[in-house]
């Protein structure tokens, strides 16, 4: 909201040169007039305020369908969690992360959407009791996490429906030896331009059926085709970039369309 002397300054703008008005069709752009590049940029996605930066900009400013998910449903914060499930190397941690933060980063900045980064929020946990966790633990981490939430502690949006649709409630990433392994192999190739994928491995946590879905479905049952563990998969890390905003975008209709059975990777 505008602060109160800034209220009064633009009605008395408007009031004394209201020529003013007849040039200016959109009401954001009035709203424009009192903000400033340092506030907008706190809140850089936010109508008003991407407004201005658009005013101001020689150059495209995108937001991906991940923000605009966070403009329509005022959650402002994206990113799945990530595991680390193996405490052999530090040093190797580190590198992977690096390499994970650079590819989100580089990729948004290329594509115009860098102030969508500003609502990302790495989400690591790290417990030396998780070292050597199983995808299946990592499941039911993150499940207790997603469930556990609280209005009382986490806000309006922890009870609501709203997280259903949000990736960040859906799908987190187990990083153990395999993943830190493949950094490896990667780091070790002499063949630059055959050079492996680094990966990561993407949990599924579906939501239960909603009742009235469920109704529907009740005469359905779920089986694991051929023993095939359907609860996560491989994924180059170079795809995480693309993966956040296709799961926006596909919603619940993504896993069934990117699933392939390790050590297959997603979508390929």
């Amino acid at each position: 909201m505008l602060s109160h002397w800034r209220y009064i300054v633009l009605c008395l703008l408007l009031f004394l040169h209201p020529a003013l008005t007849t040039h200016i069709h959109d009401p954001l752009s009035i709203l424009a007039m009192a903000i400033t590049a340092e506030e907008a940029l706190k809140h850089p996605l936010l109508p008003s305020n991407l407004a201005y930066l658009r005013s101001q900009s020689d150059y495209r400013i995108d937001t991906g369908p991940h923000g605009e998910q966070m403009q329509k449903l005022g959650f402002w914060t994206w990113g799945l969690l990530i595991y680390r499930c193996d405490y052999s190397d530090d040093d190797l941690w580190e590198r992977y992360m690096a390499k994970l933060r650079d590819s989100l980063t580089t990729a948004h900045k290329e594509e115009m959407m860098e102030h969508t980064l500003h609502y990302l929020e790495w989400t690591v946990i790290e417990d030396e009791a998780l070292d050597g966790a199983s995808k299946a633990l990592v499941l039911e981490k993150f499940t207790e996490w997603r469930d556990g939430w609280s209005s009382e502690q986490d806000g309006i949006y922890a009870d609501s429906q709203i997280k259903r649709w949000i990736p960040r409630f859906r799908y987190a990433i187990h990083v153990g030896k395999d993943s830190l392994d493949s950094l490896r192999v990667f780091e070790a190739a002499s063949v630059r331009y055959e050079l492996p994928y680094v990966l990561m491995a993407v949990v599924h946590a579906p939501w239960p059926l909603l009742p009235a879905i469920q109704a529907i479905t009740d005469d359905e049952e779920e089986e694991e085709e051929d023993g095939i563990d359907e609860t996560w998969m491989y994924a180059p890390l170079i795809y995480l970039p693309d993966m956040y905003p296709e799961m926006v975008q596909s919603q619940s209709r993504y896993w069934s369309a990117r699933f392939r059975p390790p050590p297959g990777l997603a979508g390929m």
